[in-house]
């Protein structure tokens, strides 16, 4: 696994459903062979996000694999081996408890991308 920061990195404090969804994205990175799938970049809003990117140089996710990606029960792995429940839930988390987004980009050259954008709130305290 690389990570790149930038110098000038922000702390942030991720929930435990979050670090869900990078647990499921990396468990899909480790035990998924996918082949060829073409997918274009997703509409651009200028917010304020914090965006991370996931990837992989494995094989690419099939285009018919692609469509349903996130829908519940799909996967790839042997019988016993999965649910095809960990996208869905990852999904979920991202874009209804969180407000963001989740997508994959993949390609035979650059392997998969999963992509998670969730925009930027002020912390909220309680005083008593």
């Amino acid at each position: 696994m690389h990570v790149d920061l930038k110098t000038q990195a922000i702390w942030v404090w991720v929930p435990g459903a979050i670090v869900g969804v990078l647990l499921n994205l990396q468990v899909r990175h480790l035990g998924t062979h996918w082949q060829d799938m073409s997918s274009g970049m997703p509409n651009y809003t200028p917010r304020l996000l914090i965006i991370i990117h996931i990837v992989n140089n494995e094989p690419a996710i099939p285009e018919i694999s692609q469509q349903r990606l996130f829908k519940p029960f799909l996967t790839t792995k042997l019988v016993g081996q999965g649910t095809g429940l960990g996208l869905s839930i990852s999904y979920d988390i991202v874009t209804n408890k969180h407000g963001g987004q989740l997508y994959c980009q993949s390609s035979l050259e650059t392997g998969t991308e999963f992509t998670i954008e969730i925009p930027k709130r002020q912390a909220v305290y309680n005083v008593m």
